[in-house]
């Protein structure tokens, strides 16, 4: 008897251990989503004892690394509901994100209790009792690195977009930095008639999504539900990545608000049971945004509701139920932002304090730390006070005219700097309801939002826009259905983002600094990058603060292509320049990008400094027009002369312009040799020179038959031979020893001197007609001489 039993729980245990009480699916690649599918306690969305609140799964993931995340988990109803609409089962679900590659270990904490569900793993991982002999439950799988390639959030290049404490998000892949090309409309974007018990209470409108249909690719297959339900809003979600736009705005609960036709519960009276098949549907739908990436901005709320819930307490049980449900259902997308609430307006009878309780509350419950973001209901208010936890600010204008965007932004992002305390600022609401983006047939050109919504935030340092259409126009923002309307839009927006992202524009280490232009604004790393917004009067002066050389180039914001050279290519030296004139219509809108030259790519001639020389064939330099090449004889060797044939200028340089850049490693005082004699004629004596970036140029006053003539160590007077806006008339010529020397006013040796290692120019101008010349060498003095 007692060997038969035995034999009995053996056998038992066996069949047990092959039941497979834990399904692990996936693709099991690094920023893919992993499903753990667990057989718990069989129970109902209505059951008397609540799934939802009476109940917490918790799985916490740990890497081979160290690195940890504790993942709520939610009831599945029978797994499927998605497609069965099922509303009771045994199956509860953790979805869960790698960040890592290789091997991850989970272990399961499933417990019971009145409200368990409520109180945190961190705070009381022991709480209730146990739920399920699933509890403490232990298991592995192996990570490898993602296959994805382009826009995917789940490709290497992308991965989990976070805060980190500046004033962009960025990817933690590949450590990029996001600009937001966003869609902001419409609100009401999940009342779609194909999600399971989707209703209007206001009885007039639910979104189809019909022109759509057209743009949905069958790759998508495994995003419907229910034999192919959702096509629709999947194929204007492909339509909009194809446009560059990368973000979408969904309010997740419009109950009582202006759509009143979207929430995630079963009764639209009880806050505390959610709608298990309408939500796996959604995170089909929020997962394809993501693949095809579109970034989630999830707003919890809007104004009209923000209050609802726990008679408007701060936290209560069916604020944390329903943050502990998105959270446990959406956090695994690695594009997704959370937005406390559209139009955060606290009634303007609660205290600000209420936001600071439930960002806080909802970033401890949040295991990736998605950015909690404030959308703003006053633009002056106070809504924003004392809370640190917040590190998105969801910009509403309330503005009566694009104009004063610019501005708006601006005063965000100085008020972040003032407190000490980054924000990533966005524009998602546009200005005024009645100022909302038109469609393409109403507003062609889109200047105004081009101009001042999409521009005039990122010269003041934003990350990007939304898109907001308003409600007194056609395809507003409750009911939008077709987003081919705004094509262009998106079309003048995606310009403006891959400007910044294809021309190694560093924006992250860059500020608003309108200050250092008179016209246009200006956002710049000062002494690196500087860019300048001019619209219709396109004459602008930039100061700049040490004396580099920058390349100038021009952009064309409304129809985009390749940079362009204007008037001028180059500006250097310390002080305020004029940029240049555009290469098209100056009364356009137009972007200068001006960036230090070492920077970019340069097609002029770079020599390289060697051991404290520097030795250049004059012949070998791409030439201007009045200079021509000729053989002659130099101290017994035939060389060739670079000659000035063109007119005289004994007094204006600037004709015949060369230039060459030197890169130099040892900063130091150099002295400067041209040869190559006085000229074929032998009455023409010298040439233009200049070093417009270098930290000093002159002609230095000593005996003239030395190049290092004694006494030099003294610190020179700049204005020492020194011609106009820097340039020195240098005449080559042998000393008695027999050595080549360079001069200005016979008698003053000529010395350059670089303050740090870098990138410099060397500009030649012609000045004497017939003057000749074969080589320039700069040779590094020791620091005694």
């Amino acid at each position: 008897m007692k060997l038969g039993l035995a034999i009995y729980f053996l056998l038992l245990s066996l069949f047990v251990g092959f039941t497979q009480p834990i399904t692990i699916e996936g693709e099991f690649k690094q920023w893919h989503r992993v499903i753990l599918t667990l057989d718990g306690p069989g129970t109902s969305e209505d059951a008397t004892d609540n799934p939802f609140s009476n109940y917490r799964l918790d799985v916490v993931f740990t890497s081979e690394q160290g690195t940890s995340y504790i993942l709520p988990g939610y009831f599945a109803a029978d797994g499927d509901a998605a497609n069965t609409g099922a509303v009771a089962g045994n199956k509860w679900r953790v979805i869960f994100t790698p960040t890592e590659t290789g091997r991850w270990t989970f272990k399961v904490a499933f417990r019971k209790g009145e409200n368990i569900a409520a109180v945190s793993y961190k705070d009381d991982p022991g709480a209730g009792k146990k739920a399920s002999r699933l509890d403490g439950y232990a298991g592995d799988f192996t990570i490898k690195e993602s296959d994805k390639i382009g826009v995917d959030f789940r490709s290497p290049e992308k991965g989990l977009l976070l805060f980190d404490g500046g004033r962009y998000l960025r990817y933690e892949g590949s450590g990029n930095y996001y600009l937001k090309a966003g869609q902001g409309s419409p609100e009401t974007f999940l009342a779609y008639d194909e999600f399971d018990d989707v209703r209007d209470l206001k009885g007039n409108f639910l979104h189809s999504y019909d022109v759509h249909k057209a743009h949905y690719q069958e790759e998508a297959i495994d995003y419907t539900w229910k034999n192919g339900k959702g096509k629709n809003m999947l194929g204007a979600i492909n339509y909009l990545s194809q446009q560059g736009v990368n973000s979408q705005y969904v309010i997740l609960t419009t109950l009582k608000g202006d759509g009143n036709d979207s929430w995630p519960w079963t009764d639209p009276e009880d806050f505390t049971r959610f709608d298990c098949s309408k939500l796996d549907q959604w995170n089909k739908v929020f997962s394809y945004m993501n693949d095809k990436g579109l970034l989630l901005t999830a707003l919890l709320f809007e104004a009209e509701n923000e209050q609802m819930l726990d008679h408007g307490e701060a936290l209560g049980l069916e604020r944390k139920l329903y943050y502990r449900e998105m959270v446990a259902r959406f956090a695994h997308l690695n594009g997704l932002v959370w937005i406390i609430s559209e139009e955060t307006r606290l009634y303007h009878k609660f205290p600000p304090e209420y936001n600071s309780k439930r960002m806080a509350h909802l970033a401890a419950m949040d295991p990736y730390q998605h950015a909690v973001g404030l959308h703003n209901g006053d633009i002056n208010g106070e809504d924003y006070k004392d809370t640190p936890e917040f590190t998105y600010f969801a910009l509403h204008a309330s503005a009566d005219n694009w104009d004063q965007v610019h501005s708006k932004m601006l005063y965000r992002i100085n008020e972040a700097k003032r407190r000490g305390h980054p924000w990533v600022v966005f524009f998602d609401e546009c200005i005024s309801a009645q100022y909302g983006v038109k469609t393409d047939e109403d507003d062609p050109d889109h200047d105004l939002p081009r101009r001042e919504g999409i521009w005039g935030t990122l010269m003041a340092g934003g990350g990007g826009v939304s898109w907001y259409y308003g409600y007194k126009h056609r395809q507003n923002d409750l009911y939008c259905e077709d987003f081919t309307l705004r094509e262009n839009m998106f079309k003048q927006t995606k310009t403006a983002i891959d400007f910044f992202l294809n021309n190694d524009i560093p924006f992250w280490e860059m500020e608003n600094r309108n200050d250092l232009v008179d016209n246009g604004r200006c956002f710049a790393k000062e002494n690196d990058t500087y860019l300048i917004q001019l619209s219709g009067a396109t004459f602008a002066n930039l100061y700049l603060e040490k004396a580099r050389t920058y390349q100038v180039k021009w952009f064309d914001p409304v129809g985009g292509g390749p940079l362009q050279d204007g008037t001028k290519n180059r500006i250097s030296g310390k002080g305020t320049h004029a940029i240049g004139r555009p290469p098209g219509d100056p009364t356009k809108e137009w972007i200068v990008l001006i960036q230090r030259a070492e920077n970019v790519a340069d097609e002029r001639v770079l020599v390289e400094e060697k051991g404290g020389q520097v030795e250049i064939e004059v012949a070998s330099l791409p030439l201007s027009e009045g200079w021509t090449i000729e053989s002659g004889k130099e101290d017994s060797k035939v060389v060739e002369y670079v000659v000035w044939k063109g007119e005289d200028h004994a007094v204006q340089p600037g004709s015949g312009l060369i230039e060459v850049m030197i890169k130099i490693e040892q900063e130091g005082r150099y002295v400067f040799t041209l040869t190559g004699g006085g000229g074929i004629d032998e009455t023409a004596s010298s040439i233009w020179i200049r070093f417009p970036n270098a930290a000093n140029f002159y002609g230095e006053k000593d005996a003239a038959s030395r190049i290092y003539p004694a006494g030099l160590g003294k610190t020179p007077t700049p204005k020492e031979g020194i011609g106009k806006d820097g340039w020195l008339s240098v005449s080559p010529r042998k000393t008695p020893n027999g050595k080549w020397g360079s001069y200005v006013e016979e008698n003053y040796p000529v010395f350059v001197e670089f303050d740090e290692p870098g990138v410099y120019t060397l500009q030649l101008s012609g000045r004497s007609k017939g003057h000749l010349m074969s080589g320039i060498y700069l040779e590094l003095l020791p620091l005694s001489e």
